[in-house]
């Protein structure tokens, strides 16, 4: 606002003030001219806007209000103490992310941010960061390096030492990238006009399964790690995405926009005859546990909202069963929950009021640990940044996506989760026992 106005505003203010009584309640006195008229209340919006900006980046520094057991371990509340994070920006802004209109045909806003499918399944903030316990300095890497465009989607192969994940670093449509783990350089192995994001290896390690909208919609594709041809899994009509491969890797798991239902539903395929293929119920963001034929996902409390929890469903003899109900909150949408390598701990996110950003994307979201039954939940992350997309390497560290770069740009991060871990196993063996009082006579005169 210019200094003109801001003194404008303040005289006018002061004049009403004296005139009503000092009740001034943002209206705009008689007798003002129509330009300043549009200066004043387009100053009271600005300021009205402030406020509910402040207003909501407050209420998100809060707790997350999980519902039924496994409470959280440790603390909540972000660590203040340790200051903005070294090298980051205190004015960085998030990037755009592209969102599906409400047909779910791909209608592209801008480069493809982090989901270029969003986070709540529909197919520019400032901030003054702090850093907590979990992901300060010592405990933090970053992995990639672009300064344009964003790097997402990550995930890593069973040695842990090669990490594919999308990308727009160098056009506005995402291509699959492979980097070895602390290296500078980057392969490009997909080069299609196209998107192509959510890759996944297998587990030996020789295959890498994606989604793609190359065919016009989205669908699953296959083909080598090392590169080549890509082998199209689905071609329905409706949109499928975010294969899982099986811990033997002959089966993926996906999801797939089920146009008669209006919402997201889990399909298993046999990667030998991919016309075979299984409903196993609503959900999104499926993920198969590598020694077990569990799926792990997010299912909304009701169709069509962002209120998401943490669902865990068996498999038996490929019949879906025993749908259980993880990790819920009454104030955060949990969404993007994946396994640890050995099946004993799941990550995920939290975004406080999800239904407050009109974005795809949210500007502010924490990455969280718990155990596979849902107890002993920790926070890894803190701060007014998006950490999103968290995922596991074999070595127990976990890797995601954030903002919190110079560049205000998605980057893939790294920390390292076994403080943590075993913050979770704590809380969720409970308390130690104590040791029985010894029974001593009471003195008597």
């Amino acid at each position: 606002m210019s200094l003109r106005l801001y003194l404008l505003t303040l005289s006018v203010a002061a004049v009403f003030l004296i005139q009503n009584g000092c009740q001034y309640n943002g209206s705009i006195p008689s007798g003002t001219s129509d330009k300043t008229k549009a200066e004043l209340a387009q100053f009271i919006q600005e300021q009205q806007d402030h406020r509910e900006a402040a207003r909501l980046a407050e209420r998100r520094r809060g707790p997350v209000d999980f519902q039924g057991a496994g409470e959280t371990a440790g603390t909540n509340a972000p660590d203040r103490s340790a200051g903005p994070h070294p090298g980051s920006n205190p004015d960085s802004v998030t990037t755009t992310t592209p969102v599906l209109n409400p047909g779910y045909a791909p209608a592209y806003t801008g480069r493809p941010a982090v989901g270029a499918l969003g986070l709540y399944g529909q197919v520019a903030p400032t901030h003054r960061p702090n850093a907590s316990p979990m992901d300060g300095t010592g405990n933090l890497r970053r992995v990639t390096m672009t300064a344009e465009g964003a790097d997402f989607d990550p995930h890593l192969d069973p040695t842990g030492k090669l990490l594919a994940y999308a990308s727009t670093r160098h056009r506005d449509t995402a291509d699959i990238y492979i980097k070895r783990v602390g290296a500078a350089a980057v392969t490009q192995v997909t080069n299609d006009p196209a998107n192509d994001v959510m890759p996944a290896f297998s587990p030996d390690g020789s295959k890498i399964a994606f989604a793609s909208d190359r065919a016009g919609n989205w669908d699953i594709y296959v083909m080598d790690a090392a590169g080549g041809k890509p082998i199209q899994i689905t071609s329905d009509p409706t949109h499928d995405i975010h294969p899982s491969f099986s811990p033997d890797g002959t089966q993926l798991v996906y999801c797939t926009y089920g146009a008669p239902s209006g919402q997201w539903e889990m399909v298993v395929v046999d990667l030998n005859s991919p016309a075979s293929k299984k409903y196993i119920g609503h959900g999104l963001f499926p993920s198969w546990s590598p020694n077990a034929d569990t799926i792990l996902f997010q299912r909304a409390r009701q169709r069509g909202t962002r209120w998401f929890s943490i669902w865990t469903l068996d498999l038996i003899d490929g019949d879906a069963g025993a749908p259980t109900e993880l990790a819920a909150s009454a104030n955060a949408a949990c969404i993007t929950p994946q396994w640890s390598s050995d099946g004993r701990n799941i990550v995920f996110c939290t975004v406080i009021d999800p239904t407050a950003d009109e974005t795809q994307r949210p500007t502010q979201a924490d990455v969280w640990l718990m155990k596979a039954d849902g107890d002993g939940r920790v926070r890894m992350t803190s701060g007014h940044y998006a950490n999103l997309q968290p995922v596991w390497a074999p070595d127990g560290s976990i890797f995601f996506v954030s903002n919190r770069g110079p560049e205000g740009t998605d980057n893939i991060w790294s920390l390292r989760s076994d403080r943590a871990v075993q913050l979770a196993e704590n809380t969720a063996a409970g308390p130690a026992p104590q040791a029985p009082t010894a029974n001593v006579p009471t003195p008597t005169d």
